[in-house]
């Protein structure tokens, strides 16, 4: 059978309109929506599309549909082969044991003798066939029966047959084709009654056929309202395959919610190979969390996975490869957990490192050390306490714990009364125990959960603290730096804090030169957006703020919640890579929010405006030169000069735009700063940090290399002065 499913956006990622590369979202909409794949889990063969789910086990072949959250549990549509046969002429019993399924790439097979039972997983389905070698014996039509069980209702549809459930949708079956193997084609009929449904070819066609002959009828989603029901993303980067790997929840009704995933080309955005499938139930998963281990180039997913979306939950963990098609058998990381365990994951930056760490609740907090083999599913992992406290929640690790091997654990503290503290740990890549116990904030007004990253020395902590006039909520982010043992932190700056407006959920990644916060902005009720802000390690903003209002325009969808952010500069380790993706859920604003998944790439610094060389250069006065764009917030922005004389002494020469000085054939920025750099090898650099403030935008700036002591006399001002060209600088956001 063709399946012939209308496609669903499971993801879309949006460009961004801060300073950053197009990631041409039309085509990346596409790729994803047309993203499928077969996996084994637990035993069982599964296919996954955006719409749909199939298992195959024991000879039955089993279609779900992705109704989402308007059904209470899955509506399945199950079919398996009794016969086939030409009137009296029984040529296949199908109540036979068959072994198998056979899987090569996207195909699933039954192989039944001369009849070969086909499944081609494609995006928008599953592509059923009959494949028959040879002529069968007998005489008469060609009938195909098989048993099916179903809740959804049967209906008749011209020569199609649809099986739904009224105002929520099903599975619907096409016309019957019979393809021959010169391509001719002719159409059947199906038949339903009861369990039991006959695909039928015409007698004439079948004697005449030139064989193979594949009886190919269609089965597909009928979808009667909006399809779909994906939520709650997470996102991590691989640089040696330069991908992204976005894991969501895939949502099929109240009690069945899967796990999957798709890898993202992290300059296109691309949707690279299929539709990867973490866990698919039959218990309900949620709360996906991935990192990168570097090292083995595989992605960490961990998840909770319990007997209903309220548990109790057990952890789970799976790897997926970075370059591969599966991913590898989740297994149980962490169980008999009696309260949603709400796990996180750090990964690993360095190319020698293998493992990750994982932090989860279970009568207070844990690390777990989870060690990531270079292929398969097995996993080796020890574990640690990081507090004893049944009040600590909702954990936070860093991204990575950078090539140190070195995270930072946050987590809030109930305490006495309504005080709440945000308190954190470091802790190695091998679970050790590097600081006390630290409380960075505390007070009545602290809310939620945190959110950290860093380079495994520095790091910024973002969480939501109330408003003290009353339950709305701003963000804020503080430094908090790690030194022989202690945890030292900065003052805690307002992010996004506009009185009277409420803001929470924040994530953050680094960036490298920047780090990024997310967070969710209410505009009103069942009206919210994901806002993001770029700031500095010292935790000032350096932007216009981002806005994710999501890629549905209708004012139906304004629902934009549960940011994550990633970023590249750690695992690039190349100091080039300075992007990073945000993830959110966009979802309808009436109950049960059906929702995509969105993705917008954000990044650290903008191009930057070109610099404009003026001319002026005398002598032997070097070739002038930038490190970086001079943009807002670039704090490692470098002056540079090459092609001096071994014996020179260069000077950076600074100044404000206007009339330079004439010396013979020289021109001499008049300076505002004159100092002397050493000369190293012919080269000179001069640190100047642009400031981290969106006002400094448009700012202008001259520079210019003096050079002292050369061995010609260009300028008849100085002995042995000679000059680089000037060159001018206009700031950029």
């Amino acid at each position: 059978m063709n399946v012939n499913i209308p496609s669903l956006l499971i993801a879309a990622l949006l460009v961004a309109a801060n300073a950053q590369e197009p990631l041409h979202p039309h085509a990346t909409n596409t790729a994803i929506a047309s993203a499928c794949g077969v996996t084994t889990i637990d035993g069982d063969v599964v296919a996954a599309g955006a719409a749909y789910k199939a298992t195959f086990r024991d000879g039955t072949f089993e279609y779900v549909p992705a109704l989402g959250t308007r059904v209470e549990s899955n509506l399945p549509w199950s079919f398996r082969l009794t016969s086939i046969r030409r009137r009296g002429t029984q040529l296949l019993d199908g109540t036979v044991p068959v072994a198998g399924p056979t899987v090569d790439g996207g195909c699933v097979s039954w192989h039944r003798g001369d009849v070969v039972e086909r499944y081609d997983v494609r995006a928008d389905g599953i592509e059923q066939s009959f494949v028959i070698s040879t002529r069968p014996e007998g005489a008469g039509d060609l009938v195909v029966t098989g048993r099916i069980v179903t809740d959804l209702v049967a209906r008749p549809d011209g020569a199609r047959w649809r099986f739904v459930r009224e105002g929520v949708g099903g599975v619907c079956l096409g016309e019957v084709v019979g393809v021959d193997a010169t391509g001719r084609r002719v159409p059947g009929s199906t038949r339903v009654s009861g369990d039991r449904i006959e695909f039928t070819l015409p007698a004439g066609f079948v004697d005449a056929a030139t064989y193979p002959l594949v009886l190919d009828p269609l089965i597909g989603t009928e979808f009667l309202v909006a399809p779909g029901d994906s939520k709650v993303p997470d996102c991590a980067y691989d640089h040696t395959t330069s991908r992204w790997f976005v894991v969501w929840q895939q949502h099929f009704s109240l009690s069945d919610v899967d796990i999957r995933g798709i890898r993202l080309d992290a300059d296109t955005g691309a949707a690279v190979g299929p539709l990867v499938v973490v866990d698919a139930g039959p218990e309900p998963c949620t709360r996906p969390r991935v990192a990168d281990i570097a090292g083995v180039d595989r992605f960490l997913v961990v998840y909770q996975r319990g007997a209903s979306l309220f548990g109790p939950f057990d952890v789970r963990g799976c790897a997926v490869d970075a370059a591969g098609a599966l991913a590898a058998a989740s297994s149980t990381l962490r169980s008999g957990i009696a309260q949603e365990p709400r796990p996180c994951v750090g990964g690993e930056a360095s190319d020698q490192g293998n493992s990750g760490v994982v932090v989860c609740e279970d009568g207070g907090l844990w690390a777990l050390k989870i060690v990531v083999p270079a292929a398969g599913p097995a996993f080796a992992f020890s574990s640690g306490m990081l507090t004893p406290s049944n009040f600590a929640h909702e954990p936070a690790i860093s991204r990575s714990g950078g090539l140190t091997g070195r995270y930072l654990v946050t987590w809030t503290e109930l305490m006495f009364g309504s005080d709440t503290d945000v308190q954190a740990r470091a802790i190695s890549r091998d679970l050790a125990l590097l600081t006390p116990l630290t409380t960075l904030l505390g007070g009545a007004t602290i809310d939620g959960q945190t959110a950290v990253d860093g380079d495994g020395a520095g790091f910024v902590v973002a969480h939501s603290r109330r408003e003290p006039s009353g339950a709305l909520r701003d963000v804020r982010c503080m430094r908090v730096e790690y030194a022989t043992g202690a945890l030292s932190s900065g003052p805690d700056n307002p992010i996004e804090a506009t009185p009277n407006e409420d803001e929470f959920g924040p994530d953050i990644a680094w960036l490298g030169p920047k780090y990024c916060v997310t967070f969710v902005e209410r505009q009103g009720p069942l009206d919210d957006d994901v806002g993001a802000w770029l700031i500095d390690a010292a935790c000032t903003t350096c932007n216009a703020r981002i806005t994710l209002d999501g890629v549905d325009a209708t004012a139906a969808s304004n629902h934009e919640w549960a940011p994550r952010v990633a970023g590249r500069w750690a695992f690039a380790q190349n100091n080039f890579n300075d992007d990073g993706l945000i993830v959110a859920t966009e979802s309808f604003d009436a109950p049960l929010f059906t929702g995509v998944i969105t993705a917008q790439r954000v990044q650290a610094l903008a191009p930057g405006l070109p610099p404009v060389v003026l001319g002026g250069g005398c002598g032997n006065g070097g070739v002038p030169a930038v490190s970086a764009p001079f943009v807002v917030g670039n704090a490692d922005f470098h002056f540079l000069v090459s092609g001096l004389e071994p014996g020179a002494l260069p000077l950076i020469n600074l100044g404000f735009p206007g009339p330079p000085v004439p010396c013979g054939v020289c021109s001499i920025l008049p300076p505002v700063i004159l100092e002397a750099k050493p000369n190293v090898a012919g080269t000179a650099s001069s640190l100047f940090a642009v400031p981290c403030d969106p006002t400094f935008a448009g700012f202008q700036l001259e520079f210019q290399w003096l050079s002292l002591f050369t061995t010609v006399n260009p300028c008849s001002l100085i002995d042995g002065l000679s000059m680089s060209d000037r060159v001018a600088l206009t700031a950029d956001i």
